[in-house]
């Protein structure tokens, strides 16, 4: 049966593809669109969300906060409820099996592990318990990794699932590790191959007393096999006591709680800035001013031999580090002057702003500049909600710069800097922890500015309105939805009480200035437009990547689709 469908959607393809040679060359996108045809050489983006409070079917009773996750397809018209899938770790084939508060789908990370040109999705499990020999280990932590198919789409059949109790992974699997609590791919060795970066910020180390939550972070590295512990290069663990890396392992230094990858030194080797946003400053007596680290890739993978260890520290100024800052809480990289290397955004949820007052916890981002001999703080860009260039006024605990992301949405190579600040008050009356959304771009005045690009919900064109506590821009993701060749803009709202309460949504922006009268500003939830049911504090959009088909369009993307569904 499933074969007489597949030939039965090829001949149709085949006709539509000898109408369209017949009565001539199609001139535009609409026209293509009309057809439910889309050219050879468009690429599509997919959304994957995380549903990490999902409860799914168990017996006798459902099982809480098992966690799921969300593929949103992309089609001409941007991303569709048509064909969307969900998977949890219950489903056929899978190498695990949900447990209660496992929370799958707590972190997402995407990128081609196995080199077939098609991407693969990493789905971090921090609070998965393990059970090693007659050992329970609560919140030990786990990815589970899911290989797309040049078909399209993702399925369990020759899934991986990941931990510190896994043969050859390096470390082992402890209480409350939370394995998988922040997760970055890159290509740190320059071969054909995708890498995985695990962030493990609670792990400790048993030295002559236990060196709790210290941080460390595993690195796995692709293969025609997928991702392996051998079959390239061996899997890596770092941590502040790794050889040649500056500092030493303390206590509750969140090593590892926020990764990013990318080319700071432009050698086509990608890179690794690890946050560790609790580090201490023993020498200014200051606690929890937070780090990061940045190590560099070499045809042997990362090495600790270029090691480099950033602080506010290092520049001083407005920006100066502070007790409970968080530097490193969130990372982004992106090039943000067109520069050739790629530059790093770095998040302070907890800076305290200095004026008239200081406000306590407004937020702030630090921007490094990326170089042929890599990252350096010749220049280094501080940027706050100041009222004028970044629209809005800095504000007690808006926590700006909680989320980070970039997104070209020009399509010509420049980076716009997207800044989340989920706990915003807006309104009047005041609602409190709606959450926005800035998009910042580098001015050819050497500003960076946000006016214009403000995002929220309660304003024109923005789905939905302001609620207490939504927290819209807990996560953000950009991918190109459309095809356009333009970069588009998934902003999470986790917390968002769209058919239930707290169940979240995700709002999708075409562009940073709006109405795009061609591809309007659209929201998902579940219930609402995309398969499933809503349930009280699902947390729909808790987490969100981007997967790009690939190289051209994906098979699903050819087949004729009904816009009415989009």
């Amino acid at each position: 049966m499933k074969t007489t469908r597949f030939i039965s959607r090829i001949v149709f393809i085949l006709i539509l593809i000898s109408l369209v040679l017949v009565t001539g060359t199609v001139k535009s996108k609409a026209n293509q669109t009309q057809l439910g045809l889309i050219a050879a050489d468009s690429t599509y983006s997919d959304l994957v969300v995380g549903v990490p409070g999902q409860d799914i079917p168990g017996s006798p009773s459902p099982i809480d906060q098992a966690g799921a996750i969300h593929w949103i397809r992309g089609y001409p018209t941007g991303l569709g409820s048509s064909g969307n899938q969900t998977f949890d770790q219950n489903m056929d084939g899978s190498d695990d099996q949900a447990g209660t508060s496992d929370q799958f789908g707590n972190a997402l990370a995407s990128g081609d592990f196995n080199g077939d040109g098609v991407y693969d999705l990493a789905v971090g499990i921090p609070f998965e318990d393990l059970l090693v020999g007659s050992t329970e280990l609560i919140n030990a932590g786990a990815v589970h990794v899911l290989y797309g198919s040049e078909m399209g789409g993702l399925s369990f059949i020759g899934d991986q699932f990941w931990h510190q109790a896994s043969p050859g992974v390096e470390g082992s699997a402890e209480y409350n590790d939370q394995f998988g609590t922040a997760l970055a791919v890159g290509n740190f060795n320059g071969d054909e191959f995708d890498d995985l970066a695990i962030g493990i910020p609670y792990e400790d180390f048993e030295y002559s007393s236990t060196i709790e939550n210290a941080g460390s972070v595993v690195v796995l590295y692709g293969s025609v096999s997928g991702l392996s512990t051998s079959a390239t290069l061996p899997d890596q663990m770092w941590h502040q006591d790794s050889p040649a890396i500056i500092d030493s392992v303390e206590p509750y230094d969140w090593f590892g709680a926020a990764l990013a990858a990318g080319d700071f030194d432009n050698d086509d080797y990608d890179d690794l800035a690890i946050g560790a946003p609790g580090e201490d400053s023993e020498a200014a007596s200051k606690n929890d001013i937070g780090v990061v680290h940045v190590l560099y890739g070499t045809e042997n993978g990362l090495t600790g031999a270029r090691n480099q260890q950033w602080e506010q520290y290092d520049w001083g100024g407005s920006a100066e580090s502070e007790s409970y800052d968080h530097f490193g809480r969130s990372l982004a990289v992106g090039d943000f002057k067109v520069g050739g290397a790629d530059d790093l955004a770095i998040g302070v949820p907890d800076e305290d702003i200095e004026g008239t007052t200081t406000v306590t916890d407004a937020g702030a981002v630090n921007i490094l500049y990326g170089s042929t001999t890599g990252l350096d703080d010749d220049i280094v860009d501080f940027i706050y909600q100041d009222g004028g260039y970044i629209k809005e006024k800095a504000e007690y605990q808006d926590r700006f710069g909680y989320t980070l992301a970039t997104v070209d949405f020009s399509g010509i190579g420049i980076d716009e800097l997207i800044v989340g600040v989920p706990f915003e008050d807006l309104g009047d009356p005041l609602v409190f922890n709606a959450g926005a959304v800035h998009v910042v771009i580098h001015q050819s005045s050497g500003w960076y500015c946000s006016e214009g690009r403000y995002l929220h919900q309660g304003r024109d064109n923005i789905p939905d309105i302001l609620e207490q506590n939504d927290g819209f821009g807990s996560s953000l993701a950009s991918g190109d939805f459309n095809g356009d060749g333009k970069e588009d803009l998934a902003i999470g709202v986790p917390y968002d009480s769209c058919q239930a309460p707290g169940d979240g949504s995700v709002i999708v922006v075409y562009d940073d200035y709006w109405p795009d009268p061609d591809f309007p500003t659209q929201q998902f939830c579940q219930g609402l437009n995309l398969v499933d049911q809503a349930e009280e504090n699902d947390h729909f959009g808790l987490a969100l990547v981007s997967m790009p088909s690939a190289g051209g369009t994906s098979f699903w993307n050819y087949l004729p689709v009904s816009m009415k569904n989009h």
